[in-house]
Order: structure tokens, then sequence, then C-alpha cells
């Protein structure tokens, strides 16, 4: 038994000193293959590095030169490009009475214009301060109406330069025009606004004034001594029904002051210019100064009245064309100068 249970240890002894000896022989190999798969990581990792830092270089190097001929292309397409300006008229509605009404009526009319070839008539005359009626249906009102600043840069068939070589706006009105919804006839007319932009009120007492230069090149076919013709410019009161109004009317042969809405619905009547011809021209001053109109045209004479109290007024002028006959025709007035004085940011009163 002993012999035995010596044997047996004997024989574990030399297995356990054989699987020494091959796990020291293995080691080596183990340790070999482990330095080999860290020489092949090392490497990926440097070619990998190495490709990052190759990209990153050309994409410096490409980049800017790709954005540089970007822009030259857009310079060029720049400079090759016609420019076409394109106004959209600004619709508000009438009969506004403050500042509010004319900042958030934002809705625009399709009646879009186009002018490459000739300043707008925003580039001839100053309309800073003025709103324009045109004898179109608007959006949100009866006419169309055009605000400053998209006036500075309109033009269409009824508001346009006069014809080259002439530093002035024509002023054209179809008979069959649109009308504003407290007249029976058309118009394409200047309204005076405030600086803010909002409607012009003032007060009879003060002293201001409206000056116009201006010549009427096409009456109203079916014209007669005390109908038709057209008015060119309005001492207009805010009582639009039965306010008073003080007009400039041109007729064929003769020009006149006329005061409408009286008590018993008469007009007044007086002539300012005897002998008038289409085409002439004439400069209009209306002065109002401590509850006086005085209306005087320089081809012709001067006329002083008393205006009535009851209510604000504000100046208008253009082409407001006073007959619905004739479809085939209409007004039109040329304006070569408007001026306005003793508003604020208008010029001094009282004018020259």
């Amino acid at each position: 038994m002993e012999e035995q249970a010596l044997t047996a240890l004997i024989l574990r002894q030399r297995e356990a000193a054989a699987a020494v000896t091959i796990l020291s022989l293995s080691l080596p190999n183990k340790k070999r293959s482990l330095q080999r798969k860290k020489k092949i990581l090392y490497w990926i990792a440097a070619v990998s590095a190495a490709f990052v830092i190759l990209a990153v270089v050309l994409l410096a190097v490409l980049v800017p030169r790709r954005f540089s001929q970007n822009q030259s292309q857009l310079q060029s397409q720049s400079i090759n490009t016609t420019v076409v300006t394109t106004t959209t008229f600004a619709i508000i509605t009438t009969g506004r009475t403050n500042a509010a009404a004319t900042s958030t009526t934002t809705n625009t009319n399709t009646n879009t214009s186009t002018n490459t070839t000739e300043p707008s008539p925003g580039k001839i005359l100053n309309l800073s301060a003025w709103e324009l009626q045109l004898p179109i249906a608007g959006n949100m009102s009866r006419v169309a109406i055009i605000t400053p600043p998209a006036l500075n840069s309109v033009s269409n068939q009824f508001f346009q330069p006069a014809p080259a070589g002439l530093s002035a706006v024509d002023f054209y009105t179809p008979v069959t025009g649109v009308t504003t919804s407290d007249s029976l006839n058309p118009r394409t007319e200047l309204r005076q606004l405030n600086q803010d932009g909002s409607l012009a009120f003032w007060s009879y007492q003060g002293s201001y004034a409206l000056q116009v230069i201006l010549t009427v090149e096409l009456f109203p076919a079916n014209v007669s001594n005390g109908a038709g013709g057209v008015i060119v410019c309005q001492l207009f009161s805010a009582a639009v029904i039965n306010g008073p109004e003080y007009v400039v009317r041109a007729y064929p042969n003769f020009v006149q002051l006329e005061r409408g809405s009286n008590a018993n619905g008469s007009v007044d009547k007086q002539v300012l210019v005897p002998n008038y011809t289409a085409g002439q021209q004439m400069k209009i001053t209306f002065s109002v100064m401590n509850g006086k109109l005085t209306a005087a045209v320089d081809i012709g004479t001067t006329v002083t009245t008393t205006i009535d109290s009851a209510d604000d007024y504000y100046f208008k002028a253009g082409s407001y064309c006073q007959t619905q006959e004739s479809a085939d025709n209409g007004c039109k007035v040329r304006i070569f100068s408007i001026q306005l004085y003793g508003f604020p940011g208008a010029l001094a009163f009282p004018p020259n």
C-alpha cells in the first residue's frame, strides 16, 4: 500500500512538473502575440491619424477657395442682373381719423407697377406729407390709397412722370373710375398727412398754405360753364358730408374758386383766371391765416374769403374729374411743384 501511494505521489509530481514546463514554454508565445497585436493597433492608429490630418489640411485649403469662387459668381450674377422695381400698393381705409389707422392696415392691392427707365413721381415731387387716392378699387377701402414710403417709388397709368424733358408728374383720371364713398366723381388726388403719417386736420385759426404749379392737360369731353371741369386743389373740411369745401376748378376757358355746401345748397363762385387754355401753366396759392382763405393765381387774380369755423381742415391736390360722361375720356393734371407752408417739417409761412 505504501509503495502504491508513493508511486502515485511521484506520478503526480511529474505531471505537475510537466505542466509547469508546458506553461513556461507557452508564456513567451502569448507575450509575443500580444506584442504583435499592440504593434498592429499602433500602426492602425498612426495611419488613421495621418488620414485625419490630411483631411483637415485639404478642407483648410479647398473650402476657402470654393467660397471665394461662389462669391465671385454671385457678384458676377449681381452685376449682370437687370433690376426691376416692383411696388406693392399699401391699402388703407378711407375716412381714417388717427395715426393708428395708418400704421395697422397692411393689406395689399394686386396693382403693382414696374419702372426701370425713368424716375418715379416720388423722385420728382416731395410726397412725404401726402397719400394718393386712385380711381381703382382697394382691398379694405372703396378706392386704392397709397401712403409713404410706398408712394415714393410707385408709378402707374394714373400717376406717372410727364413725358421726357419735363420735371413734372401726370395725374390722370378716367371718368369711369372708382369713386370714394362720399363722391360721385373719380379722382387721382393727393391728400395731406401729418409728419408722422397720420391724416392731417388743422385749425382754421392757424397760418398755413399750399402752393401748386400745374397745367391742365386734358378736360373731359362734355364740359360747359358751371358743369364738369376738373378740381385741381382743395381746402377740405373734416366734416365730410356737411362741412364747407373750397376748391379751384378749371374749365377749358376759365378757372374759378368755388365754395360749396352752403346752408341753402348753393355754390359761391369767384373767377380767378378769366381766360384759360389747356396746357397753360399757373401757380395756385391757397393761404389760410386768422380765419381767412386767400386764393391767388399768378396768371389771374387774388380772392380772399372768410372760412367757416365749423371744423378742422386739410389740403388736397391733383385731378378730381367732375363728370361721369364720355367713357373714353378723362382728366389730366400735370403738377410741376407742390409745397406746404407752416406745418412741422414744411417750409416757413408765408409762401413766396
